[in-house]
């Protein structure tokens, strides 16, 4: 299996079901707590008490195009899809 196309990544023994090859990262000088990014992947990002992103754990292969849009819409570029 090649880790380069999508849907051919790395599979979980458990469960048969293909693992996350990308994960969000924050650049927390850059952030400014603007929130659009949970507001575009509230699947993957909420907001702690000062509104700074909190990101839930990798992000899987169906929500990549969501996660692509949020680091696109980020006003600061604070926020990065990165592979795992």
């Amino acid at each position: 299996m090649r880790d380069d196309v999508p849907g051919e990544g790395r599979v979980s023994a458990a469960t048969g079901a293909p693992e996350p090859t990308h994960a969000l990262r924050v650049d927390w000088p850059d952030c400014r707590a603007r929130g659009l990014c949970a507001e575009l992947l509230p699947e993957r990002i909420v907001l702690d008490e000062w509104g700074y992103p909190l990101v839930l754990g990798p992000v899987p292969e169906d929500e990549l195009t969501l996660a692509r849009e949020a680091v696109t819409a980020c006003p600061r570029r604070a926020l990065h899809l990165v592979r795992r």
